[in-house]
C-alpha cells in the first residue's frame, strides 16, 4: 500500500508530496518542478483515514 511522503529535490530544493510505496526505489521519483530524478524522502505523513484538510477548511464561520 502506498503512503503519502514528502520529498525534497536535490537539484532545485522544492518539497513535494507523493504517494509512494516504501519498497519502491527513491531514484525513480521525478521532481514536478525541474524534472530532476534526484529526490530525498524527508517525511511520511501520519494520518488516519482521510487525508487532513488544509487549515482554511477548519475555520469556523460566524
Amino acid at each position: 500500500m502506498a503512503e503519502l511522503f514528502i520529498f525534497k529535490c536535490k537539484s532545485c530544493g522544492v518539497n513535494f508530496e507523493l504517494f509512494h510505496m516504501i519498497s519502491e526505489p527513491v531514484h525513480e521519483i521525478v521532481c514536478p518542478e525541474c524534472g530532476c530524478k534526484e529526490a530525498s524522502r524527508i517525511k511520511r505523513h501520519e494520518h488516519k483515514g482521510a487525508l487532513p484538510k488544509s487549515k482554511k477548511h477548519h475555520k469556523k464561520h460566524k
